[in-house]
């Protein structure tokens, strides 16, 4: 029992190890369990970093830095480097990213956004947007589009039809002289 409470005791503070050893002189045994004591053993707290976006701004103004943080602080706690910062709204970013690389290499792991600046980030850091140039119709404009490219795409094949038989003839005609002389000069 003593031995068990004072096993207790010495987890709690991190100074035992709970280790199945066969024939160990360091050991004391309570009950089949072998326990070995450590003089101060220390555990290292193991920190996953992020590259995330740290919001900055007025409201419905935002703007980001990108920042390299512990993964378990907060989202405008303090970084443990800046690699830049980003505005949504004008598309304007400047952002190191041969120093987002090596920490990437290090172990961080980027949020969704931070790897898509860094998939369509230019060399020099600024950000290399295309704006989509698509345009919304209504259902009835996109039917009569339908409909004008389906016509048209019976018009061409239409088209390449009547040239074909038309190539075709033109063979048949050359070919037709070619028989009837041949036999004149035999």
């Amino acid at each position: 029992m003593a031995i068990a409470r004072k096993l207790y005791l010495c987890l709690n503070r991190g100074t035992a190890e709970v280790i199945p050893l066969y024939n160990g002189s360091d050991t004391r045994t309570s009950g089949g369990l072998d326990v070995v004591f450590v003089s101060k053993l220390k555990y290292k707290e193991v920190k996953m970093l992020k590259i995330r976006l740290k919001r900055l701004g007025a409201k419905k103004q935002p703007s980001y830095r990108i920042v390299v943080v512990n993964s378990t602080s907060k989202r405008d706690g303090k970084p443990v480097q800046e690699l830049g910062h980003y505005n949504p709204k004008t598309k304007v970013m400047q952002f190191d990213k041969t120093a987002a690389l090596d920490w990437i290499k290090k172990g961080a792991q980027p949020t969704e956004r931070v790897q898509y600046l860094i998939k369509h980030c230019k060399e020099d850091g600024t950000l290399d947007y295309q704006k989509k140039e698509t345009v919304k119709l209504s259902k009835k404009a996109l039917a009569k589009k339908q409909a004008e490219e389906e016509a048209k795409a019976k018009a061409e094949a239409e088209a390449k039809a009547k040239a074909e038989e038309e190539a075709a003839a033109a063979q048949a005609e050359e070919a037709a002289p070619a028989e009837t002389e041949a036999p004149a000069e035999a």
